[in-house]
């Protein structure tokens, strides 16, 4: 049994709700991040050592791009980049709206003469619909997506990132801040019925 000391101390020094999170102390027992979960989700080990200034110089050296937003989730997509590709990302459960979008984008990509790639990042909360959605647009050949079991963590990401920015000490008009924008219009795309 932990006693109710500790409990009080992890729940008042670490801000400790019912979420979990990743406390990281140095070599000599110093807390150097009360979470790193985020830094966990959105960097992974290139965050290591997992600490505050760590965070801090991560997201100095971090912009608002679709780098940020695919990671490695879909395994093509940086030679996609490194071809000058135009990546379009799109979500929903509405298989007609699907096959209207990316039959218009193709063939507005088309008469622009640029090459363009859909993802499909379905919806903040996957279900079963969005696995059947995959598996149409794979069928049909209307886009990539991305594989089902990485759709819930496209989306975890981006609520990792929202945390970690929002907790940054330097981010006190977090509004104005190009990547929280971006996150926040993310967000309200992943939760649209």
């Amino acid at each position: 049994m932990v006693p109710l000391e500790v409990i009080r101390y992890i729940k008042e020094k670490w801000n400790f709700s019912k979420k979990p999170q990743v406390v990281v102390m140095d070599t000599h027992g110093k807390i150097v991040h009360t979470n790193a979960i985020h830094m966990m989700c959105i960097w992974r080990s290139q965050a290591y050592p997992f600490s505050t200034v760590q965070e801090q110089l991560m997201w100095e050296k971090t912009s608002w791009s679709i780098d940020l937003l695919v990671d490695d989730l879909e395994p093509n997509m940086f030679t996609c980049l490194q071809e000058g590709r135009h990546i379009c990302l799109y979500g929903g459960e509405d298989i007609e709206w699907i096959r209207k979008f990316t039959t218009i984008a193709k063939d507005k990509a088309r008469e622009a003469s640029i090459i363009l790639v859909l993802l499909y990042v379905g919806r903040s909360n996957p279900n079963e619909k969005v696995e059947a959605i995959i598996e149409t647009i794979h069928t049909e050949n209307l886009s990539r997506t991305l594989e089902w079991n990485l759709i819930w963590y496209f989306w975890m990401r981006l609520k990792s990132m929202w945390q970690s920015k929002r907790e940054m000490p330097k981010s006190k008009n977090v509004m104005s801040d190009p990547i929280i924008e971006g996150i926040t219009e993310m967000q309200s795309y992943g939760s649209i019925e």
